[in-house]
């Protein structure tokens, strides 16, 4: 991998993807916070942590998903969780830390918490925001799309979210393709029904917290994290970080430091 690792974009081609993400490295950084989008989204979404005077002391990256955003989309690549959560960890073996934390939003969980052991081993803390950890948490959208034949969701249902979340302030499918999300939808559907990662979560052996919008206060998921730190953001919904940031960076970076 080549790269000067500022705070800019860079590229780097990681399984004949062309992996674009930002990161700005600190050598005296207290941790490396890794922010993991959602299903249609871009490292976008966390972009305003970067400039964030709460964590001037922590090392961040954030990433374009293979599909997303200002990485490439080739239709050879599988875009299975498993396939993503393979190219986070390549990512990541080259900003390596001893204390990692993890924040992961929406179908972002599902990729991060299928990180290897070895990740794991220097993760300090795992966030959930609103990620998919139980089949209820698919709903309507990624599961609607899952179950809809390929040919028609690219003709019909993909034209008409182009046009739904062209305002969106946190869905981005301009950039993205509809094999992309119709592949995306499908692995993370089949992750969730399996149950296998709310075993995963309640597993990890770090310190865990579950943020969620306050318009979503009565998520199903609750009954399942009795023990689980849960941290509610006022004035927002799913997505929660750009619908209240301020509020969403404090509480996040309160949850690191206590």
């Amino acid at each position: 991998m080549k790269d000067n690792r500022d705070s800019l974009e860079q590229y780097v081609n990681i399984d004949g993807v062309d992996v674009c993400y930002r990161c700005d490295i600190k050598n005296d950084a207290q941790g490396l916070l890794f922010f993991i989008h959602g299903l249609g989204c871009t490292k976008e979404c966390f972009a305003p942590v970067f400039d964030n005077p709460l964590f001037k002391r922590y090392s961040i990256l954030t990433v374009d998903l293979p599909g997303c955003g200002e990485s490439s989309k080739p239709e050879s690549f599988s875009y299975t969780m498993e396939a993503l959560a393979s190219v986070c960890e390549t990512l990541l073996a080259e900003f390596q830390s001893d204390k990692l934390h993890i924040v992961a939003h929406s179908m972002g969980n599902a990729v991060g918490l299928l990180l290897s052991d070895s990740i794991f081993d220097n993760v300090e803390s795992y966030t959930v925001a609103e990620g998919n950890l139980i089949a209820e948490d698919c709903g309507l959208f990624s599961r609607g799309i899952a179950d809809v034949h390929f040919d028609r969701y690219a003709a019909k249902t993909f034209p008409k979210q182009l046009i739904r979340f062209k305002k969106s302030n946190i869905m981005d499918f301009e950039q993205t393709a509809p094999y992309v999300i119709h592949r995306n939808a499908k692995s993370l559907v089949k992750w969730s029904d399996s149950g296998d990662l709310l075993k995963r979560f309640l597993k990890l052996d770090c310190r865990t917290c579950y943020i969620y919008g306050e318009e979503n206060s009565d998520l199903p998921i609750f009954e399942y994290l009795p023990d689980t730190e849960k941290i509610m953001i006022s004035n927002s919904g799913h997505g929660m970080m750009l619908d209240n940031p301020e509020e969403f960076y404090q509480k996040l970076r309160a949850f690191l430091s206590n």
